[in-house]
């Protein structure tokens, strides 16, 4: 660049002037994003991060930037999807992983990538021809998301340093909050409304009722992003909590209902329905109540268990369980809160269809007992007509 705007061209003083207000354009940016999200009943995170990027790009004085994707389950070592670029690239598709990448999307955060050597780009980022580059990932419902800004402009005298990182971070911190809310919001009324037809729809079959429990456990894993999730109907008769469902959403399988729970037992489900309240344990193994139920929950380490009432009455329990230490925070635990009136409406009418199409059994084996002694009865009749002619 030959401008008097130029890093080179400007003091220490004007140049962090200039960047100290590009940054606070992209902050606010960020927030009018993040207003509009609130307000939003659709919106898509591929979308608002396509919005931001040229903001980020000039923000931060890089020369390109991108933001790419992938699964955020079953996905380690994959490559990541590239969905939006600044300035518009149409042959650059996807980023590969590496370890250094894998590290920082578990752990999460931001880090600063420079060239090993002068010969070459970053070899992540070799499609792009980077020497260097700033990173911030972010993990919302069903993606991890990648934001990559690259080559700082004037780099060999003002390269990317640890306050850059720390900025992007912060940035995009700002922005997931507002998104994971909202996206957790929308997730909750979907599956509340996929539950409703599920019911509509089975009519008391128990084949049927089978498919809601399933759709229970899994939607509470998917707003509570947890690991493990599972539903107990409470039955009042044998003063027990029976099983319905445990769904592994890591695998996206039953892993099967676990053992009938008496509601006197050390459990974690049958203390919350003793006690009528949720119950939330950081840490499963440091707890007195004995959570596990089956064989696959071997590895949760926190887990919340919420009763389930209806018309007042209790009508069962659902749980999720992470397998990370104090795995289940706040706004998971608040998500299952605003799913659990829900379920156990659908837990209840379900238990109620169950029960008529019992009734109806039973009155299908009434006439059939019925018909069979009419038929007996008849022949009977018959042989006797027979007899006396």
């Amino acid at each position: 660049m030959d401008t008097e705007d130029a890093p080179e061209f400007l003091s220490e003083l004007e140049r962090n002037a200039r960047k100290y207000k590009k940054l606070v354009l992209a902050l606010r940016r960020t927030q009018e994003i993040s207003r509009e999200i609130e307000h939003s009943s659709t919106f898509t995170i591929a979308e608002i991060l396509t919005r931001l990027l040229p903001h980020y790009v000039t923000a931060f004085e890089a020369q390109r930037g991108f933001v790419a994707r992938r699964p955020a389950y079953h996905a380690q070592g994959q490559r990541f999807a590239v969905i939006a670029t600044e300035p518009a690239l149409s042959d650059i598709h996807e980023i590969a992983s590496s370890a250094r990448l894998e590290e920082m999307v578990n752990v999460g955060g931001s880090r600063i990538l420079n060239t090993q050597t002068n010969n070459g780009p970053i070899p992540e980022l070799s499609a792009f021809g980077a020497r260097s580059a700033v990173l911030a990932s972010f993990r919302a419902l069903d993606h991890v998301y990648l934001v990559g800004l690259l080559d700082k402009v004037g780099a060999e005298q003002y390269p990317f340093l640890a306050g850059d990182r720390r900025v992007l971070e912060s940035l995009l911190s700002l922005l997931a909050m507002g998104v994971r809310s909202v996206e957790r919001r929308q997730r909750e009324l979907r599956i509340i409304q996929e539950i409703s037809e599920q019911i509509a729809a089975s009519q008391g079959a128990m084949e049927g009722n089978d498919q809601i429990w399933r759709k229970i456990a899994q939607g509470a894993a998917e707003v509570s992003v947890t690991q493990v999730a599972g539903v107990y109907a409470y039955n009042a008769v044998q003063g027990r909590l029976e099983p319905r469902c445990t769904w592994d959403h890591e695998r996206m399988a039953v892993i099967g209902g676990g053992a009938p729970l008496p509601l006197d037992s050390r459990s974690l489900n049958a203390t919350a329905a003793r006690s009528l309240r949720p119950i939330y344990l950081p840490d499963v193994l440091a707890s007195e109540e004995i959570f596990l139920a089956t064989a696959a929950e071997t590895g949760v380490r926190s887990a919340y268990c919420t009763p389930l009432f209806s018309r007042g009455e209790l009508v069962g329990t659902l749980y999720v369980g992470s397998k990370h230490l104090d795995g289940v925070g706040k706004p998971q635990r608040e998500a299952i809160d605003r799913l659990a009136p829900h379920v156990a409406i659908a837990l209840h009418n379900a238990q109620l269809l169950e029960q008529l199409q019992k009734v109806h059994e039973i009155d299908d084996d009434v006439i059939e007992i019925q018909q069979a002694i009419a038929d007996v009865l008849q022949e009977e009749k018959q042989d006797h007509s027979l007899q006396t002619f």
